[in-house]
């Protein structure tokens, strides 16, 4: 029995996966993170959105803008979940002795959002 585990890396300096944003976009994650870099050394950070729990409704667009020049520019990963998901988790990775400038920007669709009384009124109708 053989097991196979993939990670995949692209060479794009950015992240644009934001076919559908929805009917009602609500703005779960805006910010810039950046680093500087240090010689002969790698930079490293993974980014959990929301930072801790699951967002209100699956995420539906999800945006890692490089800042910097595409020459010494980062690569961002989407590590875990994602668009369809309630959370993301990305590693942002600069190149060799060098930093990363990133604008992250995540929404989810508010007309998605199921609440406990939705969940109740419904098994109600039933």
């Amino acid at each position: 029995m053989l097991f196979f585990s993939v990670t995949v890396y692209c060479d794009n300096h950015y992240i644009d996966d934001c076919l559908k944003p929805g009917s009602s976009p609500e703005l779960l994650y805006n910010q810039e993170i950046s680093k500087d870099g240090q010689f002969l050394q790698y930079q490293r950070e993974i980014v959990r959105i929301p930072t801790t729990g699951f967002s209100d409704a699956p995420i539906t667009c999800l945006t890692v803008i490089n800042l910097d020049n595409e020459s010494v520019a980062g690569y961002p990963h989407v590590k875990a979940g994602g668009v369809g998901f309630n959370y993301v988790t990305l590693e942002l990775e600069s190149q060799l002795s060098r930093g990363y400038d990133f604008q992250i920007t995540v929404y989810y669709d508010s007309a998605e959002v199921i609440t406990g009384n939705t969940i109740l009124e419904e098994l109600n109708e039933d």
